[in-house]
């Protein structure tokens, strides 16, 4: 009999099943879980859309709700400066043009950062 499975053979199958492990299927259901909870908030979203866009005249500007908390939203990360290399020090000896530049670093510094000055 030829491997080749011409004519009338049968394609040779496996002599044995392989099941996953334990730990492999755990992983397949926390998978499975998380792109359930994902598809659910797509939807959710989508159908808030919809709604949207059913009562809202073509004329109007579409208003966008608010960002639905889901799993597929990422947490804000902000990085902070190190200000003892980010700034010139100031020690109240400068003149006054070399104070109002560094009060315009400080201000620039809060504006980048998005600090509120006050």
């Amino acid at each position: 009999m030829a491997d080749n499975n011409i004519g009338d053979e049968r394609p040779v199958e496996p002599t044995s099943i392989q099941a996953p492990s334990y730990v492999e299927l755990i992983n397949l259901v926390a998978q499975l879980k998380q792109q359930s909870e994902q598809s659910l908030a797509l939807q959710a979203e989508v159908e808030t859309l919809r709604k949207i866009i059913s009562v809202a005249d073509v004329s109007e500007p579409v208003v966008v709700p608010a960002a639905v908390a889901a799993p597929t939203m990422r947490p804000k990360y902000t990085v902070v400066p190190d200000l003892s290399r980010a700034m010139t020090a100031f020690t109240g000896d400068e003149s006054p043009l070399q104070a109002q530049d560094w009060l315009e670093e400080i201000k620039d510094m809060t504006t980048l950062n998005r600090w509120p000055f006050k």
